[in-house]
């Protein structure tokens, strides 16, 4: 079933007015896991041993890129951190 003309018009302003409880939901659970992921992300930064680190001001960089990038930058991070070991140089 396509929606034309004024049916269209009415179905997108009952999504924008809220009536369309399911969508709500659904963007409601994705708000709500974006910032447990956010959350778990910004935890698992400040824990993070500086000796996977070049020095102390990445690990700044990184907690500036995830608290002001949001979930956006968690992801970055999340990426960053999940990356081989072979391609992380050990110091010592």
């Amino acid at each position: 079933m396509r929606l034309v003309g004024k049916e269209k018009k009415r179905a997108l302003y009952r999504i924008w007015r809220g009536d369309d409880k399911m969508l709500n939901l659904i963007l409601f659970l994705v708000v709500l896991v974006s910032i447990f992921f956010w959350m778990t992300q910004v935890i698992d930064l400040l824990f993070l041993e500086v000796s996977r680190l070049e020095s102390h001001q990445h690990k700044l960089i990184w907690f500036l890129v995830v608290f002001l990038g949001s979930v956006v930058g968690a992801l970055w991070f999340f990426t960053w951190n999940r990356r081989p070991a072979d391609s992380v140089e050990m110091k010592g």
